[in-house]
């Protein structure tokens, strides 16, 4: 069944040349969740950009994961294995990647088949 996308995820697939997949999009599949803690997400917190701009703010409250585009609500996040994770709002999915020195260097933004770099900005 197709669904009438959020306005944060059509605006990331306008933002992103694809605005035929702005409207409609298939349900992923249900993904298993992961046991990730508050301390081993802080370092995963901060700002990514995907596009000039378009700033996605990772964060968390009340021990739940959350990230919200610019001029968007907020939408909790889940952890799919030590370094990813996933919305069950829409078919998103989040993957962080580390840098030598352990820091986060930037994430990849996954949706409708399509993978975004997104830099660490802060």
């Amino acid at each position: 069944m197709y669904k009438i996308l959020t306005p944060f995820l059509a605006l990331c697939l306008l933002v992103s040349g694809y605005p035929d997949h702005a409207y409609a999009i298939t349900q992923a599949a249900e993904v298993q969740e992961a046991a990730t803690t508050a301390t081993q997400f802080k370092i995963f917190e901060g700002n990514y950009e995907l596009q000039a701009g378009f700033i996605i703010n990772i964060f968390q409250k009340d021990n739940k994961f959350f990230a919200q585009a610019t001029g968007q609500p907020s939408f909790e996040i889940f952890s799919e294995s030590q370094y990813a994770f996933f919305a069950k709002v829409a078919p998103i999915k989040l993957r962080f990647v580390l840098d030598e020195n352990g820091a986060t260097s930037h994430m990849i933004f996954q949706q409708a088949g399509h993978e975004m770099r997104a830099a660490r900005v802060q």
